[in-house]
């Protein structure tokens, strides 16, 4: 379950940036898809946005919500190879 706490979503150039309010809004925002761990033993909630479907990385130790839109996903697998025929 999502801490009780007031954040924001921060983005560098402020693209899907707004105030969501407390974890009850949150909660609605955001769709639970599996709890996952990542390399070093650290627990991760990982959710999809209900309104922008973007992926949500959420950390069990610190609270902290991590959003990534799509458009960066894309740029970044363009920018690893993701078209290249080699």
């Amino acid at each position: 379950m999502a801490p009780k706490m007031r954040f924001k979503w921060r983005m560098k150039n402020g693209e899907n940036s707004h105030p969501v309010g407390d974890a009850g809004a949150l909660g609605q925002e955001l769709e639970l898809l599996w709890k996952e761990r990542g390399p070093s033993g650290k627990a991760y909630d990982l959710y999809l946005s209900r309104i922008s479907r973007s992926p949500v990385v959420h950390s069990h130790l610190t609270g902290k919500y991590f959003l990534l839109p799509w458009s960066r996903i894309i740029k970044l697998a363009e920018d690893a190879g993701l078209d290249a025929w080699s």
